[in-house]
Order: structure tokens, then C-alpha cells, then sequence
């Protein structure tokens, strides 16, 4: 008898462990769809921002914006692929549909970005920019001149 209850309690005891690394997998899926989710969010405003700027000329602030919504994007699509990697590995309904959602949220994430660095390279190729321009000084401060003059003269004597 006691192997017969030994035996119903390890099927008890495997079933407890499938449910609790289901449980521990739609945890970190769950994590992992908050993640992608705010990384594509972050990838849409930034694209917004730099699709604005571009429209208005504003070049350092749309090539800023399509940088920060590339990168964004970039780790949509990595945590994207861990929650496929984690519906594959723990196959359930809520880990796979939350996989599904952040496979969308990566999409999204990828086009923004797509769409703001396509502004800026339209806005840079009609005004025939090749990149930002610092914000350098446009003319020379006094001290500026001063100091360069003061080289010059160290140069020369």
C-alpha cells in the first residue's frame, strides 16, 4: 500500500512542479510583455519627437529622437524574443498570447523607429545636411579671439 500512496504522490508532486515552473513562466512572461511593451512606448514617442523635429528642420533633436527610438526598439525586439524563447520553452495559453502581444509591441517598436530615421534622412537630404551640427559658437567670442591671437603670438616669437 505504501508504494501504491508513494506513487499517487509523486504524480501529485510532478503535477505541483509543472504548475508552479508554469506559473514561474507566465511570471517572467508577464515581466517580460511589460518590457517590451514600455520599450515600444518609448520607441513611439521617441519616433513622434523626431518626426516633429524633422518636419520643422530641427535636425540634432530629430537625429536625437530616431537614435533613442532605434534603440528602443532594439530592446522591443530583444525582449520580444525572450518571451518567444519562454512560450517555447513553457508552452501554455498565457505565456504564448503574451508572446504573441509583445511580438506585436516589437513590430510597432520597429516601424516608428523606421519611420522617424526615414524623416530625417528625407529632411537631411533636402536640406543637404549630412549630420547634426554642434552647437558651437557661430562667431568668435572676445575671449576666444583673444586666446587664439595670444597662441599665434606664442607661435611666432
Amino acid at each position: 500500500m505504501s508504494d501504491n500512496a508513494s506513487g499517487v504522490s509523486g504524480a501529485d508532486s510532478s503535477n505541483g512542479a509543472n504548475d508552479a515552473r508554469g506559473a514561474a513562466a507566465e511570471a517572467a512572461a508577464e515581466h517580460g510583455l511589460d518590457a517590451t511593451a514600455s520599450a515600444s512606448n518609448e520607441a513611439v514617442s521617441a519616433a513622434e519627437t523626431g518626426k516633429a523635429a524633422a518636419a520643422a528642420g530641427d535636425t540634432c533633436t530629430a537625429e536625437a529622437s530616431a537614435n533613442r527610438a532605434e534603440a528602443a526598439a532594439a530592446e522591443a525586439v530583444e525582449a520580444a524574443a525572450a518571451m518567444a524563447d519562454i512560450a517555447a520553452n513553457n508552452p501554455t495559453p498565457a505565456t504564448e498570447a503574451m508572446a504573441g502581444f509583445a511580438a506585436s509591441y516589437a513590430q510597432a517598436a520597429t516601424e516608428a523607429a523606421a519611420s522617424a530615421r526615414s524623416a530625417l534622412d528625407g529632411m537631411q537630404a533636402s536640406q543637404g545636411l549630412g549630420a547634426c551640427v554642434s552647437e558651437a559658437p557661430t562667431s568668435p567670442t572676445q575671449g576666444l579671439a583673444l586666446s587664439t591671437i595670444n597662441q599665434l603670438g606664442g607661435i611666432w616669437s
